[in-house]
């Protein structure tokens, strides 16, 4: 082969190998190559080998709340009014709203509506919740300014209750029977009714109106009360005692009607008048100590008392009704003597 073909085919050959050199992923093999039919070194720099990828950590700086942070729970919905045809209703002349004469849905928990057809709910008038004995929550909206006499009577598993500020009247006997109910609220801003401690009030703490039927065991009546209202403690079966302040001077009719578990009264001799039937049907009560300012002993006021044993009449009564003490088998003869006493007629 003549020089010419010879110088030829070495520069076809060293292109060749440059090229299959230049394919290789290692850098380490390209740093040095002997061109072919020469004897000094020739440097090819091989392209840079591709860095593997280390996959990323996670972002830390995430929406995702830490180990140590409360989630805090999304706000509950507020609860939609009852429809309209969850109760009979009618206008009324008096208030110029709609006034609710009767709940016939099934709900336990009802939420009165501020309005019915566009005119404001004004009344819940006499008895239109009463015996709804699945009943367990009432709202009132603040368009109602009447609740009406008994409106809430039998209601079982009603268990509390606000009065909104604008109610100015509350007939007798709203939470009788109430055998559940715990709290009587009232809206701060009310200017006729308050609540200390859960049990309702005149505005001025001076007339206990209700005392929630609910609960058990003694009670004793803020100082400064100066009246008890009808029926404010019926059908309170589990008070066992109250303690009635100086200040009292008047119980109403059936004040501590029914209350089966009540096993004593004294009451402070301010007291110059106690309703008919005030104690009738208080089935476990021992004693009564009557106060110096009482004259006369109303009709039925301790009917069925049938464990009472004792009571102290104080000199100033002159009279008692026939009926006071009918059923009250257990009295003791002292007592009994000086009942007759005072009425040869009295009934036993």
């Amino acid at each position: 082969m003549n020089t010419t073909a010879s110088k030829l085919l070495a520069i076809i050959s060293a292109f060749i190998l440059i090229l299959s050199l230049s394919a290789c992923n290692s850098a380490e093999n390209l740093e040095t190559v002997f061109m072919h039919g020469s004897d000094m070194p020739k440097q090819v720099i091989a392209p840079d080998p591709i860095e593997s990828i280390t996959p990323m950590p996670p972002d830390k700086t995430t929406n995702e709340p830490a180990a140590n942070e409360q989630i805090e729970s999304a706000e509950e919905p507020e609860m939609p009014d009852n429809p309209a045809s969850d109760f009979e209703y009618s206008f009324d002349g008096e208030t110029g709203g709609i006034a609710i004469s009767s709940y016939i849905g099934d709900a336990s928990i009802v939420r009165i509506p501020n309005e019915i057809n566009g005119v404001s709910v004004t009344v819940i008038d006499e008895n239109a919740f009463e015996f709804c004995y699945y009943l367990t929550e009432v709202i009132i909206p603040d368009s109602v300014t009447i609740i009406g006499k008994s409106a809430f009577v039998g209601c079982e598993e009603l268990v509390g209750v606000t009065i909104p500020a604008g109610v100015t009247t509350l007939g007798d006997y709203v939470f009788s029977g109430c055998s559940s109910l715990q709290s009587i609220e009232v809206d701060a801003d009310n200017l006729n009714y308050a609540s200390v401690d859960g049990v309702l009030f005149n505005k001025d703490i001076s007339l206990l109106l209700h005392y929630p039927a609910g609960r058990s065991g003694a009670y004793v009546i803020p100082d400064g009360v100066l009246y008890i209202e009808t029926a404010a403690f019926s059908s309170c079966n589990l008070l066992t005692d109250v303690t009635m302040p100086d200040s009292l001077e008047f119980i109403s009719v059936f004040a501590f009607n029914m209350c089966y578990s009540l096993e004593r009264v004294t009451i402070p001799d301010n007291v110059t008048l106690i309703g008919y039937g005030s104690f009738a049907f208080c089935s476990s009560l021992r004693t009564a100590a009557l106060p110096a300012g009482l004259t006369t002993i109303s009709k039925g006021l301790f009917t069925n008392c049938s464990s009472l044993e004792s009571v102290i009449i104080p000199d100033g009564v002159t009279e008692i009704s026939f009926d006071a003490f009918t059923g009250c088998s257990s009295l003791d003869d002292a007592t009994r003597a000086r009942i007759l006493q005072i009425n040869p007629n009295a009934e036993f």
